[in-house]
């Protein structure tokens, strides 16, 4: 189902005059302003590993620790780098406005995407950081982009339909092969969309059971088993991942979200969004208002992302799949858009 409503920027104002676009760059900032605790944190956890190795006797104190140096680096040059890139495109941003330009996929993989970008008369080769297999989707099927630059730097910041967010780019010197999707690649963004959100949980017991098998090891590094150790890491790490899922996800009705998408019973309702304070990830616990022949509802969405609500909010329009009953699971968004949540409605 295609929603025959074009999600795209105006470009009659600055791009940071957009309040979606506005929010979505500072939640970036504020990632990016506590980088070098993460290294730390890093390289305590790594020393650890390493002071209990060293204090078992069982030799592997140095591959510990090149390890936990190695690491702990390339964490923070990676950190750096990006911190780096944030204030070059916080440069081109200022005071600038999107200018619509064709363009075309050469090839993807993973969050790094290669494009064939109408500049002028030319087509220039471009390299997009972040942006997904969903949002590729959007792009081949519409084949245009607004951009901003590129600067003399060769950096460019890139905007595709049905998101506010301007992706960092940068003009290659060489023009790659090019490559047909692949086969992994969604073809229909919404339904992929609802798939990431529910298996953020089974993630989420991956790195529960990771936390439980390494302190099994280190536990059982001795000649006996430490039970203190064991209880006070799993109790610690548990405690710290259950935390950040209510902080991060508070994830209501995610395992439907999928089944409900799939079902497309997509209905057209006017819509009023509450305000709302976004989390630190990208996403916030929001409440709405939904009108659909005269029948006025309120949903509430616990996880749902600042882009999808900053679409809500300026379209005054979404679709919603599901029954409209009280405490129901819904799921709302735009069809053809990586633009989903599960919400409840509440009469």
């Amino acid at each position: 189902m295609m929603i025959g409503l074009a999600l795209e920027p105006e470009l009659d104002r600055p791009v940071l005059a957009n309040p979606t676009t506005a929010m979505m760059v500072e939640l970036r900032a504020r990632l990016l302003q506590p980088m070098w605790y993460r290294v730390f944190w890093v390289a305590v956890f790594l020393a650890a590993a390493v002071a209990d190795a060293v204090m078992h006797g069982l030799g592997l104190g140095p591959l510990y620790f090149f390890a936990a140096a190695v690491i702990t680096t390339k964490t923070a040059v990676l950190m750096r780098r990006e911190r780096k890139r944030f204030e070059h495109d916080s440069e081109l941003l200022a005071n600038a406005y999107w200018k619509p330009a064709a363009a075309r996929v050469i090839h993807g993989a993973g969050l790094v995407t290669k494009l064939w970008v109408a500049l002028g008369s030319d087509w220039v080769p471009v390299q997009v950081k972040w942006m997904t297999g969903m949002h590729r989707a959007v792009l081949r099927r519409t084949g245009r982009v607004w951009l901003v630059g590129p600067d003399e730097r060769g950096l460019v910041l890139v905007r595709v339909e049905g998101s506010h967010y301007p992706f960092s780019g940068s003009v290659l010197t060489e023009v790659p092969a090019e490559r047909p999707a692949d086969k992994k690649e969604p073809t229909d963004p919404t339904v992929a969309a609802a798939r990431n959100a529910a298996q953020s949980l089974t993630v989420l017991g991956m790195q529960l059971l990771g936390v439980l098998v390494f302190t099994l090891v280190v536990a059982n590094s001795g000649d006996e088993f430490d039970l203190p150790v064991f209880v006070g890491v799993v109790g610690t790490g548990w405690g710290i991942l259950f935390f950040r899922l209510y902080q991060a996800w508070r994830p209501g009705n995610l395992r439907q979200l999928p089944g409900l998408v799939a079902e497309a019973n997509w209905v057209r309702v006017g819509v009023v969004v509450d305000p709302f304070e976004p989390r630190r990830l990208g996403a916030a616990t929001a409440t709405a208002t939904v009108r659909s022949d005269g029948d006025v509802s309120r949903i509430v969405l616990p996880h749902a992302g600042v882009d999808l609500l900053g679409t809500m909010h300026e379209t005054g329009v979404v679709w919603i799949s599901g029954p409209f009953r009280g405490g129901g699971p819904v799921a709302v968004g735009y069809p053809g858009y990586p633009l989903v949540a599960a919400a409840r409605v509440r009469r």
